[in-house]
């Protein structure tokens, strides 16, 4: 998992931030494996530092129902592993973070996001981009979509990585091996 930038405001640049008309307190932000350069966590990190706030993050492990038996898609230690090191990448990033892993049956994962939100009392949540295409479309709804249709609170679909302007001259690794000395 890629890390998050320690001094976020200055490396990443908002597109289309509104944070001055409503500020956001409570930030939920859903991660997925398939986030392999954390683009999602790195906007939500950058929101919630120029906002000042507390980030909930949330996974949700599908299981899937065949032949009347429940089959997990995903083990729980990857799961948990993989909201720990959301939560530590938005410490070292300075954001107040707390995370949750949720089980659900495919199909129901936005439904799911909506639930956390509203338990927590989350002002806004984070959605990544997800891929331009993809088989799962034409049969069911996104994730994307459920939340969207479910959700009563703003929802923020963070923009790709290749769209996030990069205006630090240290490269991510350089980065990296400064916070690890």
């Amino acid at each position: 998992m890629a890390s998050v930038d320690t001094d976020i405001s200055a490396d990443w640049e908002l597109a289309g931030s509104t944070l001055g008309e409503a500020p956001h307190r409570r930030i939920l932000v859903a991660v997925d494996q398939g986030d392999k350069d954390d683009a999602t966590l790195r906007y939500a990190a950058a929101l919630a530092s120029k906002s000042g706030a507390a980030v909930r993050v949330i996974h949700i492990t599908a299981r899937e129902v065949y032949g009347g038996r429940r089959y997990a898609l995903e083990g729980a230690d990857e799961a948990a592993a993989l909201v720990d090191g959301a939560l530590s990448d938005l410490r070292v990033a300075g954001v107040a973070a707390s995370g949750s892993v949720r089980i659900t049956l495919l199909g129901h994962e936005g439904e799911n996001i909506v639930a956390e939100a509203t338990e927590w009392g989350a002002d806004a949540i984070v959605l990544g981009a997800g891929p331009r295409r993809s088989w799962r479309r034409l049969f069911a709804r996104s994730i994307r979509e459920q939340v969207l249709r479910f959700s009563q609170i703003p929802v923020i679909v963070a923009p790709p990585a290749s769209s996030l302007k990069r205006t630090s001259h240290i490269d991510t690794e350089t980065a990296r091996q400064q916070r690890a000395a």
